[in-house]
């Protein structure tokens, strides 16, 4: 049986998707009995790289990118791990308005005996078609909310995602849109993008969004080291002056205990014999 060497990881966050010129996290999480983690690099799939357990990146074009990361020690030892990214398009919301065509010529010749155009000449010709025009400029706003982490599982100190999307899928523009994370107290936040107020449970405000529009946030949060083996619940809330009441999802996520033995060794346990065999 062979020894372990190198950093090991304990959690890795790469986005499954995301769109042109969105700004996308990577996080991971390692740990060596042996010796310190000295560095974390990232490749990004498209020429560029990064370095630092959380970071961020948008890609330029649609595609998919091999990401990888590797974590050297302090020893000179490294280890790797890696996933893929699909980046679409971004598509353009529709914009108000742009509901019908040839809206002009309702009603044209439509009367018998009340002249050219038959305007005012037939009961139920000009009105009926006048009204089918108009719905979908008097439907209201609405909202949607979805969370979903990166992943469903996680260990103390380590980093996780969650991605937020907010949409409009009714018929007028949302106004004053906020979106606010009540985190559980076992974890964290350390970076949102974009960027967002409040600290501990983080808001966005978003401002109007669009018939048909959707937005994507993200957040980053560490478990925190204390945190008990068990399951932790995050929750998002979207509101909009226009939208009576609010809208709400919410994400779980299940902490498991550091291991206790060498091979992943608890963090605050007593120095590790170096002549031990490791896994």
């Amino acid at each position: 049986m062979g020894f372990a060497t190198g950093p090991h990881l304990l959690s890795l966050s790469i986005p499954a998707s995301g769109t042109v010129g969105e700004a996308l996290p990577f996080s991971a999480t390692w740990w060596d009995a042996w010796s310190p983690v000295g560095s974390i690099k990232w490749s990004l799939g498209d020429g560029a790289g990064a370095e630092g357990g959380v970071v961020g990146h948008a890609y330029g074009a649609p595609g998919a990118y091999a990401v990888s990361v590797t974590a050297t020690d302090l020893r000179g030892e490294s280890s790797a791990a890696g996933g893929e990214v699909t980046v679409t398009a971004a598509v353009a919301p529709p914009q108000p308005g742009q509901t019908g065509s040839g809206s002009g010529q309702a009603g044209a010749g439509s009367g018998q005996g009340g002249g050219p155009s038959g305007v005012g000449t037939s009961p139920g010709g000009s009105h009926k078609k006048h009204h089918k025009a108009r719905p979908d400029k008097h439907r209201k706003a609405e909202l949607t909310v979805s969370l979903s982490p990166s992943t469903n599982f996680a260990r103390p100190t380590s980093v996780l995602t969650y991605r937020i999307t907010v949409t409009n899928p009714g018929g007028s523009p949302a106004h004053a849109v906020k979106v606010c994370n009540r985190l559980p107290v076992g974890q964290s936040a350390l970076r949102a993008q974009p960027q967002a107020s409040g600290g501990a449970s983080p808001c966005w405000s978003i401002g109007s969004l669009n018939a048909g529009e959707q937005r994507t946030l993200r957040l980053s949060v560490e478990v925190n080291a204390v945190s008990a083996a068990g399951t932790e619940r995050d929750r998002v809330v979207a509101s909009a002056a226009n939208v009576a009441g609010t809208r709400a999802d919410a994400a779980t996520v299940r902490i498991r205990a550091l291991p206790a033995t060498a091979c992943g060794s608890s963090l605050s346990g007593p120095p590790i014999n170096l002549l031990a065999r490791r896994c």
